[in-house]
């Protein structure tokens, strides 16, 4: 009789465990807001649809230990995330100090109708370099934190707009990943909706542009552009905005602004982001179709020392007809 029971006890609790099991993540290695290590090779889940691998560390040029070096060097570290629904980003993450981080933000399927945005920040890579020692590839690991719908703050972005004649209009800002405008000027959007303007682009005949800044998403590339000395930005901007098609008012409105505000750092990394890009973060509605539109923003890293971007192509832009030229800034403390 005993035995009897002891065979019906025993897969009854075995499917009793397993059973309510199946209800549970299978993974947990990380929490939202927890500082956690990886290692190179290694993959952790925050829960079954949601992981993050280290793929490599590329480079390691960091002032070793006790070492007088030029520029503190960098260490880049490859990560790519994941979910079961075979939606992956790949990410590259760069350190300048041992001390410093390295946030980005991406965005993953959840599942048929949900996305989520997601921050990931570089906390620093250990261990670090000492002089005369090698680093082995097992030994490396990468701390981090991960957090969700994290956003960042594009700044200023002015639209200028010039029809061939004396129009009214609607002007609206769609945002196809998520986000939100911030702060405009006029106010947006109600004064946004039937504005009248002159083909000299004053509007409502106060203002010279639209003005917004918006939080967004981190969509943006960070492969292509330029990194230069502090004192370098005025020369470079004039010269890289007119080779856009920017005109020159609406280059000295940037400069006036920014410049001042470009100060922190001894080299600025210059990523730019062309009308393509922008239109993927936030799309631009007139109900006056425009003949030609230029948008760019600059993502602007403060960074410790210089290093090689792939020098981007710069397409000819034709200010013929209805022409809409719009710029705006994004700026990311260094480490």
């Amino acid at each position: 009789m005993m035995k009897k029971l002891l065979l019906f006890i025993i897969p009854a609790f075995l499917f009793f465990y397993y059973g309510c099991n199946m209800f549970v993540p299978r993974y947990d290695d990380l929490n939202f807001g927890d500082t956690v290590a990886i290692a190179i090779g290694e993959t952790l889940y925050e829960s079954d649809s949601l992981w993050v691998r280290l793929d490599s560390i590329s480079e390691d040029s960091r002032c070793p230990e006790g070492a007088m070096c030029v520029w503190e060097g960098r260490a880049l570290a490859w990560f790519t995330f994941g979910n079961d629904f075979d939606t992956t980003e790949s990410l590259v993450f760069s350190t300048f100090r041992r001390d410093s981080s390295r946030i980005r933000q991406f965005l993953l399927t959840q599942s048929a109708s949900e996305r989520h945005m997601y921050e990931f920040n570089m906390i620093g890579v250990q261990p670090y370099p000492v002089a005369g020692q090698t680093i082995r590839e097992r030994d490396y690991r990468v701390y981090f934190t991960l957090t969700v719908e994290a956003h960042e703050l594009v700044r200023k972005p002015n639209i200028y707009l010039y029809p061939e004649k004396k129009s009214r209009m609607d002007v609206y800002l769609s945002f196809p990943h998520g986000g939100q405008v911030v702060k405009s000027a006029p106010s947006y959007p109600a004064e946004w909706k039937d504005i009248r303007v002159t083909p000299e682009g004053m509007i409502d005949n106060t203002y010279e542009y639209l003005f917004y800044e918006a939080s967004l998403p981190d969509h943006w590339q960070y492969s292509e552009g330029r990194v230069l000395r502090r004192e370098h930005l005025p020369l470079f901007f004039t010269a890289d905005m007119e080779k856009y098609g920017f005109e020159l008012h609406e280059i000295n409105d940037f400069l006036e602004y920014w410049i001042p505000r470009l100060k922190d750092a001894p080299y600025y990394a210059i990523y730019p982001q062309h009308t393509a890009m922008v239109n993927q973060a936030v799309k631009l509605h007139l109900s006056e179709r425009p003949d030609n539109i230029l948008r760019l923003f600059y993502i602007i890293d403060e960074v410790q020392g210089h290093f090689e971007l792939i020098e981007p192509d710069i397409p000819l832009f034709n200010r013929e007809g209805f022409t809409v030229a719009e710029w705006g800034v994004i700026v990311n403390p260094g480490g």
